[in-house]
């Protein structure tokens, strides 16, 4: 151990006297160039005639902002290509397929709006087994080109007499139309949501299910529906009771999030007849995204506590005095009071804080703690992207370590694994400097 102290110091002094220059990486940052076409893609699995195969359907949502568009007499087009390629094990191709549209706007302000999307899907038939998904985005107009690779499994192939589909989430259903859409199914017109995440402005999750029954005699039992955490503690749980008497009985649920922190959460519904016994069961992973009003409501000093790298002390300690009915109010004053910009309607510094967060718990989350709550998440909260990182996962001579270089602030920071658990501890004495974080408000970034 002390042979690992006396590298690190060594090695901090080194790099204090010397500042090398920006070669190396930034490994774990995930960054996508500002013009490249921006899209989302999921995927859901319902049974087919075919004993052996299943309908995939890949859904995929392209944003305005990433599409070049072209003037065609009144309205403004874009045309592109989406190459949907499925890869078995043995990375060989199994199935595929590429369809080419043009996309529509009437206006040219709807065309740079990173806000607005069009959402379509494709079909594609598949077997039992393990796949990875490449799919492709291409703008026809300006040639470019952005994939997206997702590995998946496929386990049921829904051939039980009573099973049930996986899980679609959906953004909204509508009614059908004189003009079909290969959104239908029966008598609704299902949007699917594609990303999975939700926000403040989103108050439910929705999501669309198939039970399958092929036999002579009805099927009488319930829909079990329960949602946890990644740390497996249940959040969430309900049931329905369901008769089935025909080949396939569609089922629409809607959960209120008003009750659910800011997590990632997997949503699982089994299906038992009327003694208990699970005929059938599936899941799927979803997110909440960071909400203040929600974060203060179900959990006020999570909230005060997040404040901790902008706030002072006193701050802290108002903001923990304020009545429950003020607590919002308190928040929103804090925040005003700190704003760089206040002819603006929007607050940047708040903005931008609170994106490091989700940032941090992104990039840095560990087993033992949110990314935000690691010194990794510290240092990124409080400083931004560093401007350059060392990473040395498999040294012989000491234990994982990366080195944080902010060359414009003069600062550099190493982080060492010590456990080998991914959870990066902060180095003393940090960049040589005496004492650390300054607490003033002003300081930040």
């Amino acid at each position: 151990m002390r042979k690992i102290v006396c590298t690190i110091l060594t090695l901090i002094l080194y790099l204090l006297v010397f500042m090398p220059q920006a070669d190396g990486q930034i490994g774990f940052f995930e960054n996508r160039p500002l013009d490249e076409p921006r899209f989302d893609i999921d995927l859901a699995a319902f049974k087919t005639a075919q004993e052996d195969k299943v309908e995939l359907e890949v859904y995929y949502k392209i944003y305005n902002d990433g599409l070049k568009f072209f003037k065609q007499d009144e309205d403004f087009v874009a045309h592109y290509e989406i190459n949907v390629v499925i890869l078995g094990e043995d990375n060989r191709q199994l199935t595929g397929t590429s369809v080419e549209r043009y996309y529509k706007l009437s206006n040219y302000p709807d065309t740079r709006n990173p806000n607005d999307f069009l959402i379509n899907l494709v079909n594609l038939k598949v077997g039992k087994g393990k796949f990875k998904l490449v799919c492709k985005l291409i703008d026809k107009h300006s040639e470019k080109i952005s994939p997206i690779e997702r590995e998946f499994e496929i386990q049921r192939l829904f051939d039980k007499k009573t099973d049930i589909s996986s899980i679609e989430f959906i953004r909204e259903t509508l009614p059908l139309d004189s003009i079909p859409t290969r959104f239908d199914k029966g008598e609704k017109r299902i949007i699917p949501a594609v990303t999975r995440v939700y926000g403040a402005d989103i108050k439910q999750v929705s999501f669309y299910v198939e039970l399958y029954h092929e036999a002579d005699k009805s099927f009488d039992g319930r829909l079990i529906f329960n949602i946890e955490n990644q740390q497996g503690k249940e959040k969430y749980e309900d049931q329905f009771e369901v008769t089935l008497d025909k080949p396939i009985t569609r089922f629409i649920k809607h959960i209120s999030l008003e009750d659910l922190l800011p997590d990632d959460y997997t949503l699982q519904i089994d299906l038992e007849n009327n003694r208990g016994k699970e005929i059938s069961t599936t899941s799927a992973d979803f997110t909440i995204e960071w909400s203040l009003e929600a974060l203060i409501r179900n959990d006020f000093d999570l909230a005060v506590e997040m404040l901790k790298f902008v706030a002072r002390q006193d701050d802290l300690d108002k903001l923990r005095d304020a009545e429950p009915e003020d607590r919002l109010e308190a928040f929103e004053e804090f925040w005003k009071e700190h704003d760089p910009t206040p002819a603006t309607p929007e607050n940047e510094l708040r903005m931008k804080y609170y994106q490091r967060i989700k940032d941090a718990n992104r990039l840095f989350s560990s087993i033992h703690r949110k990314g935000w709550r690691t010194d990794m998440g510290m240092i990124y909260i409080i400083y931004g992207e560093p401007e350059q990182v060392e990473s040395h996962p498999f040294e012989l001579n000491s234990k994982p370590y990366q080195i944080w270089y902010y060359y414009s602030l003069s600062r550099t920071f190493v982080f060492v694994d010590e456990i080998g658990t991914g959870d990066y501890e902060l180095q003393y004495p940090y960049d040589g400097r005496r004492g650390f974080i300054d607490d003033r408000i002003d300081d930040y970034d």
